[in-house]
């Protein structure tokens, strides 16, 4: 080959390359821990939180809902150096109540293993709209609302993360209020989030395999042009819904899939640590635009290792997660049926 046109292909990979960037990989959780006051769980929380907040540790970040009466004791056996909390009651009065719902707020956290001064700006909203004080699931006593927060990864690239838990309850009312609480986030992100690459967690107390609560998630996920990252319980488990979502968006940084579905590690000889599985997703990071990620990039790893890995080859609907990694339980990939 002539040299001439060595050095024409060897320019046109390097051209490539850096207009692509090198890439990153996180890996996010959402979970809901099932953290009210013990008499109405129904079981000892305080037992539970140790294990859950070194489960939780070993992802980048972690989506927590109903944390309400064991914020401190999550944070105490959890390594998370940045915190984003939800907001509180919805009014001063509620607070006397906590024996029921601990502080009564919203129950939410966003936590990354990142340098506090890696939280570039954040939000937490509480919903105007619940549907019931005294029947169906009682959720006007729980502040229900979003977290937002804007985080920089240590390749510089910037992430906006949201986590949210809505309006509980089987009847119509409810239904009706989850839709209003989406249009809610959904006005938000369109103003906030705009342009930019975009993660969406948390519990939406929508059946993805009920038709019309389907619609709902999907109408929210066309309008913000959202991925399902297709993160549910596997289909073999003790979990017959799935209502826990994890939603990207790729812009700028390129967001793509690597891996997602539910981590089995959340239990204790065989009894699930709350009452939700633990879905996860494994997101790679390309920068583009001329700009490589700076070496060393990514949020952090296990112990001060390298992250969580989790591997999928494309080709089959099982993702697992090496052992050498810290986390030993099996999870399952399934795409959801219609993610573009």
């Amino acid at each position: 080959m002539p040299r001439s046109m060595v050095a024409l292909l060897a320019a046109f990979a390097v051209g490539v390359s850096a207009s692509r960037g090198a890439a990153e990989e996180f890996a996010v959780v959402s979970y809901n821990i099932h953290g009210l006051p013990s008499w109405i769980a129904r079981d000892d929380p305080a037992k539970r939180m140790p294990e859950i907040g070194g489960l939780l540790s070993r992802y980048d970040v972690a989506l927590v809902q109903e944390e309400w009466a064991w914020s401190d004791a999550l944070s105490e056996h959890s390594n998370f150096a940045l915190r984003v909390a939800g907001n509180p009651a919805r009014s001063s009065w509620l607070e006397w109540l906590s024996i029921f719902c601990g502080p009564c707020g919203s129950g939410l956290a966003l936590l990354a293993a990142l340098e506090p001064d890696r939280l570039v700006a954040s939000d937490a909203i509480a919903y105007e709209l619940c549907a019931d004080w005294i029947t169906s699931a009682n959720d006007c006593f729980a502040t229900k609302g979003f977290v937002f927060a804007r985080l920089r990864l240590r390749s510089g690239v910037e992430i906006d993360f949201v986590n949210t838990h809505l309006e509980a309850g089987d009847g119509e009312p409810d239904l009706r209020v989850r839709e209003r609480q989406l249009e809610r986030l959904e006005r938000f992100l369109v103003e906030r989030s705009a342009g930019r690459s975009l993660v969406v967690g948390g519990d939406l107390n929508l059946d993805f395999d009920d038709p019309p609560e389907r619609e709902v998630v999907e109408r929210f996920r066309r309008a913000l042009d959202l991925r399902d990252s297709g993160a549910r319980p596997g289909r073999d488990g003790r979990w017959r819904k799935r209502i826990d979502y994890l939603l990207f968006r790729s812009a700028d940084p390129e967001l793509s899939l690597v891996a997602a579905g539910e981590d089995r590690a959340f239990e204790r000889e065989g009894v699930a640590l709350s009452d939700h599985p633990a879905v996860f997703a494994r997101l790679r990071v390309e920068r583009r635009r001329g700009e490589a990620l700076s070496p060393g990039s990514g949020v952090r790893g296990v112990a001060g290792s390298e992250r969580p890995g989790l591997v999928h080859d494309g080709s089959t609907q099982q993702a697992e997660i090496p052992p050498s990694t810290g986390i030993t339980a099996p999870v399952t990939y399934e795409p959801a049926r219609d993610a573009r």
